[in-house]
């Protein structure tokens, strides 16, 4: 079973090319929209935010878990990387974002080949490790907004 989490329902956009790309599968959302947004949240309740997600997704026999909030990729995808994989589980499950591979693929469809980022408070601050490594000659600009409950519903 593959998984995609969210801190919404801003998710279910990535969940529609996966299951036109892999229908084969059974699929669980989960939007965490009791906690939404978690842009403004501290990184340490992001963290545990995702943890959580991560133990009730696996504890349901997902073993594929795609991090589909941007906000949760960039704060604590690889600390669940590194505390739910190790070992033999690692063979056995995945967690995987989106925030790397949408921004490569923005990169080569560019035709500056420079990508803009608009992203949440915490994506900003946290994603800017992510761009030193991976995208130092395509960022073109980093811009934080404030997105309301209501603003993010209406995606």
């Amino acid at each position: 079973m593959i998984a995609l989490f969210d801190s919404g329902i801003g998710g279910l956009t990535v969940l529609k090319p996966v299951l036109k790309e892999l229908p084969q599968y059974d699929y669980l959302y989960l939007g965490d929209s009791a906690r939404s947004p978690y842009g403004s949240r501290s990184e340490e309740s992001i963290k545990q935010f995702s943890e959580e997600a991560v133990e009730y997704l696996f504890n349901r026999g997902v073993k594929l878990i795609i991090f589909a909030c941007n906000t949760a990729s960039s704060v604590a995808l690889r600390h669940v990387q590194q505390k739910y994989l190790k070992g033999a589980q690692e063979k056995d499950r995945k967690i995987l974002g989106v925030l790397i591979p949408v921004a490569e693929e923005a990169a080569e469809q560019s035709k500056k080949g420079r990508v803009g980022v608009v992203g949440t408070k915490a994506m900003a601050l946290f994603s800017l490790g992510l761009a030193a490594r991976f995208f130092v000659h395509h960022l073109g600009r980093w811009i934080a907004v404030r997105v309301s409950k209501n603003f993010q519903d209406k995606k």
